[in-house]
């Protein structure tokens, strides 16, 4: 009740002009994390969609706050050689909701941000694909996640409405995914390019 409060008097102290709306999309490098790993496994990056759309409030000064929604193929690639000879590659996709912070640390022709928050996402599908095989594997993970985002992100007015933007965030998971014994837990690069418009 109290971030509602606080969400809609942030947004009634904001000009329709000051507010963004963007689409973006790119590259998800996507890995994971296991706290019970064994030596002979290897684990290796995923390249996955990631794509959605932002809306973004300024807050006071150099200080934005931005509400993200993304459709990412998380995951990773893995290989056991007592097993087979494989790669397997492991599908966790997920729509996530991100509110972030943004700060601008350069305002000039080019604007520069850092961004940070957190991310939570629900497990829309689960798979793996080894060889000419695949099948789903959903039942055997949660469907929350929670992961910390960090990265950068680069502005490039076009119009006075019209930006290009690109970025990249570091997203680290927080929480374990799994069902079963031994904890694993996201990690993934996402580099997306995109536009904004300000209404």
């Amino acid at each position: 009740m109290v971030f509602l409060i606080v969400f809609f008097f942030i947004i009634s102290s904001i000009s329709f002009g000051q507010i963004k709306l963007g689409l973006n999309g790119g590259v998800d490098i996507a890995s994971y994390t296991l706290s019970e790993k064994a030596p002979d496994v290897t684990l290796m990056n995923k390249t996955g969609l990631s794509i959605g759309g932002f809306i973004d409030y300024p807050i006071i000064g150099k200080l934005s706050i931005r509400l993200n929604a993304k459709y990412n193929q998380r995951g990773g690639t893995n290989k056991f050689p007592l097993f087979d000879d494989n790669l397997h590659n492991i599908y966790f996709d997920y729509i996530d909701l991100s509110p972030y912070l943004l700060f601008k640390f350069i305002d000039s022709e080019i604007l520069a941000k850092t961004i940070g928050g957190i991310s939570y996402g629900h497990l829309v599908n689960a798979k793996i694909k080894s060889g000419n095989e695949e099948f789903g594997i959903k039942e055997d993970f949660n469907l929350s996640n929670l992961t910390a985002d960090f990265g950068f992100e680069v502005e490039i007015p076009v119009t006075e409405k019209v930006s290009l933007i690109a970025n990249g965030i570091y997203s680290l998971g927080l929480k374990d995914i799994s069902k079963a014994d031994g904890e694993i837990k996201t990690k993934d690069i996402q580099i997306c390019a995109g536009f904004s418009y300000s209404i």
